[in-house]
């Protein structure tokens, strides 16, 4: 089985996720973009999704279920609950064959 993990996360939304503290921590919609590959491989594929609450998402009139965009939806911003939400979807998606595939159901990627 191959074995994934993500390599980094950024966003051109947010300077320094770390640190990053919305005005409401119930009320927010940024894009997240990250890299995942194997433990043992230095390339990686770049994934993306945008994360935010469901307040945001009503506001913006956004169907996620019928939207192409993938999106992580939290109640209130939390990095490292983002961070772990993002690298246990990550471990669930390894498997013998196209982990692309699999990811493809949660996260969007560069070549899609």
């Amino acid at each position: 089985m191959k074995r994934l993990e993500v390599k980094d996360y950024y966003s051109a939304d947010i300077a320094d996720l770390e640190d990053f503290s919305p005005d409401d921590v119930n009320n927010f919609y940024f894009h997240l973009e990250f890299n995942i590959n194997e433990v043992s491989d230095e390339r990686s594929s770049i994934f993306s999704v945008v994360v935010a609450t469901p307040y945001s998402l009503n506001q913006r009139k956004i169907n996620v279920k019928t939207s192409k965009t993938k999106f992580l939806v939290v109640n209130q911003f939390d990095w490292n609950e983002i961070k772990n939400k993002i690298e246990r979807i990550t471990e669930d998606c390894q498997c013998d064959y196209s982990n692309i595939e699999v990811l493809l159901d949660y996260f969007n990627w560069e070549y899609e």
